[in-house]
């Protein structure tokens, strides 16, 4: 089989797999689109390069994300384009709104600085409250065995691990905000 016979196939192939999945690229292009009236535009794209690549492509998974990645990346570059027409206080707006989403994620804890704080904020609760925790959330105890094991009522378990998570919550917040920042992880 010649090199030009076996991409004709890979050709085939791809565009059987585009038709396929084209419900898919169409919500992705929704999605992503700077403009409804774009998305055919994008879909048409994503055909054209898809099978331009052909070649590349590995058939024998689900080739669905990758064609979703490639009409998200299609999508930016009509973003880009898009952007690039109109006012320079669009522009600005645009990239002023882009820093502050880039500044949140650089401001969010980590769920490492998050665990950290809990483990602190375990510390600070009486051996018999950690076991509790521990034999419901880590081990899986149910809340009635748990009952019977620490000869408590099953309403008031309920109760203290409702109130329990509250201050476990409160806790985690304010090492996050101020001592954590200090801590080693």
């Amino acid at each position: 089989m010649t090199s030009e016979s076996q991409n004709g196939d890979k050709s085939e192939q791809a565009r059987k797999i585009f038709l396929e999945q084209i419900d898919a690229i169409r919500v992705a292009a929704f999605k992503a689109a700077p403009n409804h009236s774009l998305i055919g535009d994008i879909v048409n794209d994503v055909f054209v390069r898809f099978v331009e690549n052909a070649e590349k492509w590995d058939y024998s998974g689900n080739c669905g994300p990758l064609l979703r990645q490639i009409t998200a990346n299609i999508a930016l570059e009509y973003w880009r384009e898009h952007l690039r027409h109109q006012p320079e206080s669009l522009q600005n707006v645009a990239e002023y709104t882009r820093n502050l989403q880039e500044e949140n994620i650089n401001d969010r804890p980590t769920r490492a600085m998050k665990l950290k704080a809990l483990e602190l904020c375990m510390e600070n609760l009486s051996a018999e409250h950690r076991e509790l925790l521990e034999a419901h959330y880590i081990k899986g105890v149910p809340i009635k065995e748990l009952a019977e094991l620490f000869h408590k009522n099953v309403n008031a378990l309920y109760s203290f691990f409702t109130r329990i998570r509250n201050v476990l919550e409160k806790c985690v917040e304010s090492k996050l905000e101020g001592e954590l920042a200090d801590v080693e992880l």
